[in-house]
Formats: structure tokens, C-alpha cells, sequence
């Protein structure tokens, strides 16, 4: 296993990292009724450290109080566009420009907040029924003004928390996870589109065009149904000219000592879905 580039050092951003098997956010539902990180949650992210070097992105928390139930009982529900994520959701109304607009900021003190807390950066999730997805994907944003429509206005909501956050924080702290295919709860992109101006990209299944067009602007962070075969058969093989770390998911919450067992050939236990 020693010559393969999965185990080599890489830094990402100010981060030195002694491999490059990086857990995914994986969303357990392990904080308090309060949102506070649990006990439970410490020992739960200190297995999956074992290994030093080993970079964890933690699951997503709210930038808000208002994105977690905290606004006036009876106000509405907010999207880019009036669009459920099925048949039993209720539908949400379009946003007004002075609702879009906050975001950003909240999103910047949320992020200035995580790297007081001891965090080596932030992620922005724009993927699924998350707020950058619902912007950026035609499938979901059906506006028609200056915030919908072309690429470019699909992708104005994105940039701005993009700015808002390197901003504040820092360009080498700020991620990007991208994922245009998936259709959980109801996302999939029509077009082929990307953006840059962060760091790092993350990017789940059928991303070479992403890749292409990302070139080498960072560390770009693939995800998709990897095993330890495959794994080192991207870093090594058709990956083998960038800077590329292999994202881990649903491994992870099988086998805690996940890197471990790549590192000397172990197989990982085997996951059981309806479990998690």
C-alpha cells in the first residue's frame, strides 16, 4: 500500500494532512435539542481521527436561527422559487431580495464563529435541498428575475456567500461541495455548469466536467461510492495529475478505523443503509 499516492502528505489550504482519505459530512442527528454538539458526537468524530493527518468534514449546522425552526410560529417557509421537495412537502414561497440578502452575512458569522470554535475551515454545502442548491440548480430555481434564468444569475446567490465568507475567514479556509446529478429530494442539474473562487471543490459522481473546468485552482475532493480499490486507482491512475482526495461516506460509519484498514489492506465492514 506504501506506493500509492492515497498515502502520501497533502496540504489543503493551512492544513497538512498525512493521507488523503477524507470522511464526507455525514448528518447523524447527534446534537442536542438545542443543536449543541453532544457528547456522544465527540467520541463518534475522535474514532474516526484515529489516524493523525486524517481531515474530517463535520456534518452541516444551521447559519441561522431562522433556518431551524427559530422564525414567528406562521410565517412562511422561504426557497428560491415555490418548488417542494415532493408531493408531501409543503411548499414554500419565493424569497424576497431583502430574505436572499441576509444570507450571505449569516453565513459569514457562522463561518467566522466555526474557526473560533477550533475548526481548520468551512464547507458550503451546495447540494441538495440546501440553500446554494436551490439557487444554483435549474431544476429547483424557476425564477424569472436577475437571480434565475442564465448560469450566470443562477449562480449570483453562490457567489455572494462565496465572497462573504473567504471574506472573513479567508480563501484557504473555504470549500465548495458540489453535486449536480444527485436527485435526492428532488435536485438534479439539466446543464453542466461550475463555478470557482474557493480553495477547494468538492464534487460527488459524473464531475469531469467540473474538474475541467476547476483545472488546477486547489485540492479537488471526489465522492461517489469509492472503495479502497478504486480509491487508489484515481489518486494513481486518472487522477494522477491533480491534487485529488478520495471522500468516504457511508465506509466511514461502518468501519471507524476506516483509514486504518486501507493503509494495511483490511477489508471494511460492510454497511447496512436502513441502519443509518
Amino acid at each position: 500500500m506504501s506506493s500509492t499516492k492515497l498515502f502520501c502528505p497533502i496540504t489543503v489550504g493551512d492544513v497538512k494532512l498525512s493521507h488523503r482519505v477524507v470522511m464526507a459530512p455525514l448528518t447523524r442527528f447527534r446534537a442536542d435539542a438545542n443543536h449543541v454538539a453532544s457528547r456522544l458526537m465527540l467520541q463518534y468524530y475522535t474514532q474516526r481521527a484515529a489516524v493523525p493527518g486524517t481531515l474530517l468534514i463535520a456534518e452541516a449546522t444551521y447559519i441561522s436561527p431562522a433556518h431551524c425552526g427559530g422564525q414567528i410560529e406562521g410565517y412562511p417557509l422561504y426557497s428560491s422559487s415555490p418548488v417542494s421537495m415532493d408531493a408531501s412537502s409543503p411548499g414554500p414561497e419565493e424569497m424576497i431580495d431583502s430574505a436572499i440578502w441576509s444570507c450571505p452575512g449569516d453565513s459569514r458569522t457562522a463561518a467566522q464563529n466555526a474557526i473560533r470554535a477550533g475548526f481548520d475551515g468551512v464547507e458550503m454545502h451546495g447540494v441538495d435541498e440546501y440553500f446554494v442548491g436551490r439557487f444554483s440548480q435549474d431544476t429547483v430555481n424557476q425564477r424569472t428575475d436577475s437571480r434565475g434564468c442564465s448560469v450566470d444569475n443562477r449562480s449570483r446567490f453562490a457567489l455572494k456567500v462565496v465572497k462573504a465568507v473567504t471574506n472573513a475567514i479567508g480563501s484557504n479556509k473555504v470549500g465548495m461541495r458540489l453535486s449536480p446529478w444527485s436527485t435526492f429530494q428532488g435536485m438534479k442539474m439539466r446543464t453542466d455548469v461550475a463555478e470557482r473562487q474557493f480553495r477547494t471543490l468538492s464534487a460527488t459522481e459524473g464531475i469531469e466536467f467540473a474538474l475541467d473546468i476547476w483545472q488546477d485552482q486547489g485540492p479537488v475532493f471526489v465522492a461517489g461510492g469509492y472503495d479502497g480499490a478504486r480509491a487508489r486507482s484515481a489518486v494513481d491512475g486518472e487522477h494522477q495529475d491533480r491534487d485529488t482526495l478520495i471522500v468516504f461516506g457511508r465506509y466511514f460509519l461502518s468501519s471507524p478505523d476506516l483509514v486504518y484498514r486501507l493503509q494495511h489492506g483490511i477489508e471494511p465492514n460492510e454497511y447496512d443503509c436502513s441502519t443509518f
